[in-house]
């Protein structure tokens, strides 16, 4: 079903087999309930996180340790808020994912106060940037500046300052090679990081128009300093 997922054998990443009676290194098979229509990601904080299509899970062993195995296995869903298909970021401690809908960034992440796992809305700060609009594609800038960026389905870029330990959380709009709307300005159509020698890497597919016909590069941010 849409809403399972499947795990390997420890340390055998395309071994998918089981044993009878089950051993503590087999592979490992669950099905989220109630109601998961797709498991959209799977990252890892301080337990496995599943961003579905209409909410947040953790998974963690239920045994002694918190390994999981065949049988020790504990599912919880934490909130309703659903995601896109687009991959979760990790970002220090938190993962953000894009809320269903397409709109609306959200932080996923520990909360001591609550003594489990909270989202909270970053898009709170710049409605204006989303309103009308959806995230097609983003990547994170981990150096030198904690940066996400984010292409917004016209083609503009978006970028995200996030420092959640400082309180930091800055949006800005950046139009590539022209003014927006012009017959020069760039349509940021795809985002992706590497990591550089000196710093991460953005690399971008832009799409122009160059002497009336329609062109797609792949052009590259310079270097911060």
């Amino acid at each position: 079903t849409p809403g399972g997922v499947w795990s390997s054998q420890s340390g055998r990443y395309e071994n998918l087999n089981v044993s009878v009676p089950a051993k503590a290194d087999d592979a490992v098979s669950f099905e989220l309930r109630p109601g998961v229509n797709a498991v959209r990601s799977i990252v890892s904080l301080q337990q496995m996180c599943l961003f579905t299509s209409n909410a947040e899970h953790t998974v963690k062993g239920g045994g002694v340790t918190d390994f999981i195995t065949p049988a020790s296995i504990v599912q919880k869903r934490y909130s309703r808020r659903g995601s896109t298909a687009l991959d979760a970021l990790v970002v220090g401690d938190l993962a953000l994912f894009v809320q269903r809908r397409g709109a609306l960034i959200r932080a996923f992440g520990y909360s001591f106060e609550k003594d489990g796992f909270t989202t909270n809305d970053l898009t709170l700060l710049a409605p204006h940037l989303f309103a009308g609009h959806t995230i097609v594609d983003w990547c994170y800038q981990e150096y030198p500046h904690a940066v996400v960026w984010i292409v917004r389905d016209d083609g503009v870029l978006l970028s995200l300052t996030f420092v959640a330990e400082q309180n930091v959380i800055a949006f800005a709009r950046h139009y590539i090679g022209g003014s927006f709307g012009s017959t020069d300005w760039g349509i940021v159509e795809s985002a992706t990081c590497i990591p550089g020698s000196t710093e991460d890497e953005v690399y971008l597919v832009v799409k122009r128009t160059i002497n009336g016909q329609t062109k797609r590069y792949i052009e590259m941010l310079l270097p911060r300093w």
